[in-house]
């Protein structure tokens, strides 16, 4: 919930392990509408076979651009609470919260897939 902190224009950086599946996939486009740029890059410091990237953040726009986003994102934070403290995630049981939005959603935004694309690439 970082971005009710950040004050508009403000940056951020951070690391993710993964940004294959669908649930990254989706956390990158929030951000990606979120901010004026988002670059993903790996560092020289993470290991050469390991997916780590750098996932930098540039300019966060107005809230009133991004409202929806940090309400819809602070509904799922509660959602997969909840969840997470009625399952507790333990070695026996493994499942986790798969997407935030149907792949076939994301696929349509064609300009931010083809910027994934080419982002994991590098």
């Amino acid at each position: 919930m970082l971005l009710i902190l950040l004050f508009v224009d403000g940056n951020m950086v951070f690391k993710m392990h993964d940004i294959k599946s669908a649930f990254s996939a989706a956390l990158l486009y929030f951000l990606y509408k979120c901010f004026n740029q988002v670059e993903i890059a790996k560092l020289d410091i993470f290991a050469p076979t390991s997916d780590e990237r750098a996932i930098i953040c540039l300019g966060r726009r107005s809230k009133d651009d991004i409202s929806g986003i940090m309400r819809f994102l602070g509904e799922c934070h509660k959602v997969m609470k909840e969840w997470y403290q009625k399952n507790k995630m333990n070695d026996k049981n493994q499942d986790s919260i798969g997407e935030l939005i149907p792949l076939q959603v994301l696929e349509e935004r064609t300009e931010f897939m083809d910027y994934l694309r080419i982002s994991n690439d590098r």
